[in-house]
C-alpha cells in the first residue's frame, strides 16, 4: 500500500473511484496474457490514435512502469501495438491474437467447465426439490423460446418459497 501526504491522497482517492460506464467482457486473449497486459492494452484502446508513454499507462492503470513496459514489448511482439514517437498506440486484431497464443481453445475449456458446474448445480436443486414433493415442471415456455425462465429456474423459485415457510 502506497503512503501519500494528505492533499495528494485525496486526489489520488478521487481518480481512483469507481466510474459509471459501460461494461465489456474481457477478450479471451487476456486469459493467456494476464491482467496487467489487459489494463495496458485497454489504455492504449481508449487513446485511439493517440501516442501514450509507459509512465501515463502507469499511472493511469497502477501497473508498475517495468511490468507496463515489459507488457508493451510483448503485445508488439503479437502485433497488437506499436511504437511511435515518444510513445505506444494500438493496432492489431484481439482475435488474431488470441487465435495464435490458443486463448480461443482456453476459453472453450473454461466456458465448457462452467457448463458443467451448472448442470451439476441444477441437477442438486432438481434433486432437492423434488425431494420436497414439490411440482417441478416448468411452466410453459417464454416467447421468444430461451429468453425466459427455464425448469432450473422454476424449480429454484419452488425451492426458495419452500424453504421460506419452513419453520426456523
Amino acid at each position: 500500500m502506497r503512503r501519500i501526504s494528505g492533499g495528494v491522497a485525496l486526489e489520488e482517492l478521487r481518480r481512483l473511484r469507481w466510474r459509471s460506464g459501460h461494461i465489456r467482457a474481457v477478450h479471451p486473449l487476456f486469459r493467456v496474457l494476464g491482467g496487467a497486459a489487459f489494463l495496458v492494452w485497454e489504455t492504449l484502446a481508449a487513446a485511439g490514435f493517440s501516442e501514450v508513454t509507459s509512465f501515463d499507462i502507469s499511472t493511469e492503470t497502477g501497473v508498475p512502469v517495468r511490468t507496463v513496459q515489459e507488457t508493451l514489448v510483448d503485445l508488439g511482439e503479437l502485433g497488437l501495438c506499436e511504437r511511435r514517437g515518444t510513445g505506444w498506440v494500438s493496432v492489431g486484431d484481439l482475435d488474431q491474437a488470441g487465435a495464435a497464443l490458443g486463448a480461443d481453445l482456453v476459453h472453450a475449456d473454461v466456458m465448457a467447465g462452467h457448463r458443467r458446474d451448472r448442470a451439476q448445480w441444477r441437477g442438486r436443486i432438481l434433486r432437492v426439490v423434488g425431494d420436497t414433493g414439490l411440482d417441478i415442471h416448468p411452466p410453459p415456455p417464454p416467447s421468444p423460446p430461451g429468453d425466459g425462465p427455464d425448469a432450473f429456474d422454476h424449480a429454484h423459485h419452488l425451492l426458495s418459497t419452500h424453504l421460506a415457510t419452513m419453520p426456523a
